[in-house]
């Protein structure tokens, strides 16, 4: 959209501010105003392979329509956050 960016990360899904910016010296970064991370609870079984939560965080793709965040983490499903509302977080 016109103010975030919404990235599909090993560590979930990572929301980055388009307009706000800062330089380590070399490299110019995106501002993170949010972190969503897998919510699902227990241990999944997949082809006979327990795994745990931990595992689960790597998403793979993402939709925003609408202020909610659709975002695939393959095997483990579909996740859908509310972002409507990023500026108060």
């Amino acid at each position: 959209d016109d103010k975030y960016i919404y990235v599909a990360t090993g560590l979930g899904l990572v929301v980055l501010d388009k307009n706000e910016t800062y330089n380590d010296g070399e490299v110019t970064y995106n501002k993170t105003v949010k972190r969503f991370t897998y919510t699902g609870t227990g241990n999944s079984r997949y082809n006979g392979i327990i795994t745990t939560d931990a595992s689960k965080q790597s998403a793979n793709f993402v939709k925003v329509r609408n202020g909610k965040a659709y975002v695939a983490y393959g095997m483990y499903g579909l996740q859908i956050y509310d972002v409507s509302n990023l500026a108060n977080n």
